[in-house]
């Protein structure tokens, strides 16, 4: 006889969809097919997988470092130009740094610009000291002794290596902590 469904072996529908039931020792097993493992490609079915985000962060971090790359060397550039198209200070004004620096060190050297607002020490290695045409008679001395301390500390040397540690670590929080 038949069983509910039509199937002659019994257990379902007819056409033997279910899998047959059998005898193992004593004990009645069900036969069900494994299911098969399937390999999916990373980030299929609406899943980010971790390998898709990596390589966006690095992608990020790249381009981070080099627009910060690109940034420093606009400045740098801009140093050069400066220094390129200012004039050398006047024999009184050199002789006043002459003074300042009085056997401490080697002289740097000192030029003057109308394109600056405010004094500035430049180059790490070579130092050049870049001051606004329109210094204060009276202050020169204090503002050629200031940056003349900066030469002295090496804070021009430490500056330039604090922007090439930027180029690397520019997205680390820490860095700008320890930076100021």
């Amino acid at each position: 006889g038949r069983t509910a469904g039509g199937d002659p072996r019994g257990g379902g529908p007819a056409g033997g969809e279910f899998p047959r039931a059998r005898r193992v020792g004593t004990v009645e097993t069900s036969v069900v097919p494994q299911p098969q493992h399937v390999i999916r490609e990373p980030g299929r079915n609406g899943r980010r997988s971790w390998v898709g985000v990596a390589r966006f962060l690095l992608v990020a971090y790249v381009i981070g470092a080099a627009a910060t790359c690109a940034w420093l060397v606009a400045g740098a550039l801009r140093g050069f130009f400066l220094c390129y198209t200012a004039e050398p200070a006047c024999a009184d004004l050199s002789a006043m740094l002459s003074r300042v620096v009085a056997g401490k060190g080697a002289v740097p050297s000192i030029l003057v610009s109308h394109r600056i607002a405010h004094p500035v020490a430049l180059h790490a290695f070579r130092p050049t000291i870049l001051v606004p045409r329109r210094l204060a008679a009276g202050s020169a001395q204090a503002v050629l002794a200031h940056e003349w301390a900066h030469i002295v500390r090496h804070d021009l040397a430490w500056m330039a290596l604090s922007r090439f540690l930027l180029t690397f670590m520019y997205a680390h929080p820490l860095y700008w902590w320890f930076r100021r």
